[in-house]
């Protein structure tokens, strides 16, 4: 299970959520994810490379978790 927690930042129209494991100053490595997995395809994955330096970067899609429109006009 991912340990990480789940923070967010506003991209334009939405919130994306995200975990964000390893050193803040390590390589950093963006894992996406698809239909039907979420973030936690990659908790393994994450672990492994966090533990060997790197920054995992884990986001949300949109229409999944946590991420949502930040307003109700968008799509």
């Amino acid at each position: 299970m991912n340990t990480a927690a789940v923070k967010t930042i506003d991209a334009g129209d939405l919130s994306i959520a995200y975990h964000d494991r390893g050193p803040a100053d390590g390589r950093p490595v963006i894992l996406l994810h698809g239909f039907p997995y979420d973030t936690h395809s990659y908790d393994e994955v994450a672990a492994s490379l966090s533990s060997k330096g790197f920054r995992c970067i884990v986001p949300y899609l949109r229409g999944y978790g946590p991420t949502r429109f930040l307003r109700d006009e968008a799509m």
